[in-house]
């Protein structure tokens, strides 16, 4: 056993470990027990690959981990009752070494780019991220398989413009439309 982690409610512990066998390899798993050392349960049975150590959801409600497999690192989660999911993709070495509220804090790389630090939301799962280098500019990109919508200043101008117009019933003679971020 090893790197345990106390969850943030402290009622739980996780940590990577295996259970005896006499075969010359096993994979470690994740496991999670009550601060007490009771109700063991390995959290990570469907995961053919071996986890890194934990680190907590901010609630409590489980563990991200990193996992290499392929020749490549990503995020995976695990709820406390085992349901694994991987939560970034991309041929890249992610390592995720905090998480601060939703914020991830990792370090990246790729075939081409050497290591830099990163942070996303984790609550957007599936993040996929990209790096290149253009004229010795590096450029890093991170998107989601869903559209996100970011409210901005200008946003608000148009609300209030159209409620405007629709009160007093008046119009102008352009056609002002918003564009998808």
């Amino acid at each position: 056993e090893s790197s345990p982690r106390v969850s943030p409610d402290g009622n739980k512990i996780a940590f990577v470990g295996y259970t005896f066998s006499k075969n010359f390899y096993n994979d470690s798993k994740m496991y999670i027990m009550d601060i007490d050392g009771s109700n063991l349960k390995c959290i990570t049975t469907s995961l053919d690959q071996t986890p890194s150590s934990a680190i907590w959801a901010v609630n409590s409600s489980g563990v991200y981990f990193n996992v290499r497999e392929f020749g490549q690192s990503n995020v995976y989660h695990a709820d406390l009752r085992g349901k694994v999911k991987k939560v970034t993709t991309g041929n890249h070495m992610l390592t995720m070494n905090d998480l601060v509220g939703n914020n991830v804090v990792a370090s990246w790389s790729d075939p081409s780019n050497p290591t830099d630090i990163v942070s996303f939301s984790i609550e957007k799962s599936n993040i996929q991220l990209e790096n290149w280098n253009y004229k010795g500019v590096n450029i890093s990109v991170a998107w989601h398989d869903q559209p996100l919508r970011i409210r901005t200043p200008e946003d608000d101008l148009l609300d209030a413009t159209q409620k405007a117009m629709q009160e007093q019933d008046w119009g102008v003679g352009c056609k002002t439309t918003r564009g998808k971020v």
